[in-house]
């Protein structure tokens, strides 16, 4: 069983003596034992991403005789035979929103080879849809169409100075402003609040109303 001597040596010399019988001498002979020192690796740690992302692998292997990267999903790697690639997820990690890539050093001699994963998961990204371009006739109020998903939270904002009813759901109220009407439009934005933990950013989505001015009447005129 090899000390710890041997281990940092990496060899050590094996002698067996034989005791020879009066009036014989002792003989010797001897053997080199190599102890060739066990791969490690480290694929990193879990990570998150969002949906249309790609992940910078972070893997360390020491005592081997090379590496490969594995993925349970349909995803790729920029080079499977480095620590560090690129990966980019496939149509079937997108689905799952989970994938589990697999960083196995093999080991040298008689060294069996050596693995360690992480689990990539893959949050879907928000979309938002504020619908199509309206209009209005002054005086007019209008309910909003928003469609999103994917999403934590949402916000409606102007870019005038009506209000909402509610400017935190998808379909609230809009009452224009002084200056939205003579202006004659004003500009919505909804934007979908990205889900994950720092994974997905916010999307957003622009319609315009117009807003048509009621007409003036003209003179009365007596015949």
């Amino acid at each position: 069983t090899p000390g710890v001597n041997d281990l940092a040596n990496q060899t050590v010399v094996l002698t067996l003596t034989a005791t020879g019988n009066n009036p014989c001498a002792n003989v010797s002979d001897d053997m080199i034992l190599t102890i060739t020192p066990l791969a490690t690796v480290d694929a990193g740690n879990d990570a998150t991403i969002c949906e249309g992302d790609t992940y910078v692998l972070s893997g360390t292997s020491t005592n081997n005789n090379g590496i490969t990267w594995t993925t349970s999903g349909d995803g790729t790697f920029s080079d499977a035979t480095i620590a560090n690639p690129v990966y980019t997820p496939g149509v079937n990690d997108l689905a799952n929103q989970t994938v589990v890539l697999t960083l196995t050093a093999t080991g040298n001699n008689s060294c069996a080879d050596v693995s360690d994963d992480i689990t990539l998961t893959i949050t879907p990204a928000p979309t938002a849809d504020a619908g199509i371009d309206a209009a209005i006739c002054e005086g007019d109020t209008y309910t909003l169409n928003g469609i999103i998903t994917n999403n934590t939270s949402l916000i409606w904002t102007t870019s005038g100075d009506g209000t909402f009813s509610d400017a935190t759901l998808s379909n609230p109220v809009y009452t224009p402003g002084v200056n939205d009407i003579n202006s004659g439009t004003v500009n919505l934005t909804l934007t979908a609040n990205g889900n994950g933990v720092g994974a997905c950013a916010n999307d957003i989505d622009v319609m315009t109303i117009t807003i048509n001015t009621l007409p003036t009447p003209g003179p009365i005129q007596h015949n």
